[in-house]
């Protein structure tokens, strides 16, 4: 067989489809990722074909764009931005590559343009779902800021009502329109909502355990749980020499990373440093973006562009990061008790259910200084609760072999 995986979005969202796509290499599957050049040399140095879909300086613009991490601006730029001028660019490379070699598209829910390839041709599609916040319900509504929550028994009706206005005033507004024209272009009936573009009518792999996020009433009824991805880059490798060193030298540290794409986390990093002082741990930063790391000379912080979480977790006290899947996942299966700070996108629903599971705590982005840092820091540590739910989940997850499932899911052979 062969796939072609279409993932969109910053390290955290392409690493998955990576380690799937090296699950379908090893399987002897043909397999190409298209996605943005920014990950030409990640994805061909594993040995996987690529194939561009928008340029590496459209991506760091967008990252740099202030408003990305903004709970509301955020979403609308990621429509305006990241959604609407890559339908065109999609459509033609799974076009192309399903008509030469009668491929199988494998996109995520912002892969507009792969399932309007789906509807023209009738290519055979999937979409990979690695959080549950786009799966929206009116049973169990994901929380998307922190002024949107309701409570679990407030009525469907209102849920309801809340996620039509969110999706009119989040996105329909300012993609419909367009969409609906590249849509005629292409002889294809208009829509009512962009929702309707977000799940394949064939096969949804839902990335997650069904207790992280259980099935609900109103999704999409082919949904199917397939786990956690945890495919980390380099993460087969010795931890490097540097880090070691660090992690010997001391007690285990704090882990504090505001995602990969992340260029604005300046604000976090401060009150990371002076969380530290007031709580005497170390701590280590990962980003690969130094321009907003503030001044420190604390021996006791270090800083690494990158380290492989799957390594690091085991040997870190705890972990203070933004909420991201990628992320989360890595400390559970750590079983290291977590900090969330969320900005946008999924991170708010994913802090809301770290809360649940009783693994962490949440600070929200308008607190984000040292001395609340610290205190949540301090719970953190001392909570002998959270201590062992942690140690708990990720005894749940010593089986969990998600890409496995999902490959397995994605090889059936009726679509």
């Amino acid at each position: 067989m062969n796939f072609a995986l279409f993932p969109m979005g910053s390290h955290g969202d392409v690493h998955p489809f990576l380690g799937l796509a090296l699950q379908m290499q090893k399987r002897g599957h043909g397999v190409s990722i298209a996605t943005n050049g920014l990950f030409r040399d990640l994805i061909e140095r594993h040995g996987i074909e690529f194939h561009e879909v928008g340029t590496a300086e459209e991506a760091e613009r967008i990252q740099g764009n202030p408003d990305v991490w903004h709970p509301r601006r955020g979403l609308v730029l990621l429509a305006r931005q990241m959604i609407l001028p890559y339908i065109r660019r999609q459509f033609e490379v799974a076009n192309s590559l399903s008509r030469a070699r009668n491929t199988t598209l494998v996109g995520s829910a912002l892969g507009f343009g792969v399932r309007f390839a789906h509807e023209v041709h009738g290519f055979p599609y999937a979409t990979l779902h690695l959080q549950p916040s786009v799966l929206w319900s009116r049973f169990a509504s994901p929380r998307l800021a922190r002024l949107t929550w309701m409570s679990p028994n407030a009525p469907v009706w209102l849920k309801q009502c809340q996620y039509f206005a969110g999706r009119w005033l989040l996105m329909d507004r300012h993609i419909l329109k367009d969409c609906n024209a590249i849509r005629e272009s292409s002889k294809l009936a208009p829509i009512r909502t962009c929702s309707e573009l977000l799940h394949s009518p064939q096969r949804v792999c839902a990335m997650f355990p069904e207790w992280y996020a259980p099935t609900q009433p109103d999704w999409p009824v082919n949904v199917v749980h397939t786990g956690f991805p945890l495919w980390d880059e380099n993460d087969t490798d010795p931890l490097p020499s540097n880090v070691r060193e660090f992690l010997d030298s001391g007690s285990p540290p704090i882990v504090f990373t505001p995602g990969t794409g992340n260029s604005q986390a300046r604000t976090f990093f401060k009150a990371a440093v002076g969380a530290i002082q007031r709580t005497g741990q170390r701590g280590i930063f990962l980003t690969r973006h130094t321009e907003h790391l503030p001044e420190f000379s604390d021996a006791t912080i270090r800083h690494f562009e990158y380290v492989p979480l799957k390594k690091l977790m085991p040997h870190a006290a705890a972990i203070v990061y933004h909420g991201g899947i990628g992320t989360l996942s890595q400390a559970l299966v750590g079983g290291i008790p977590q900090l969330v700070v969320p900005m946008a996108f999924d991170q708010p629903d994913n802090s809301e259910r770290i809360l649940r599971l009783g693994v962490g705590t949440r600070l929200w982005p308008s607190q984000c200084n040292a001395a609340l840092m610290a205190q949540k820091l301090k719970h953190l540590l001392e909570s002998q609760s959270i201590q062992l739910a942690s140690k708990e989940i990720a005894k749940r997850l010593i089986a969990n072999d998600g890409l496995k499932k999902t490959c397995d899911h994605l090889e059936k052979p009726t679509y």
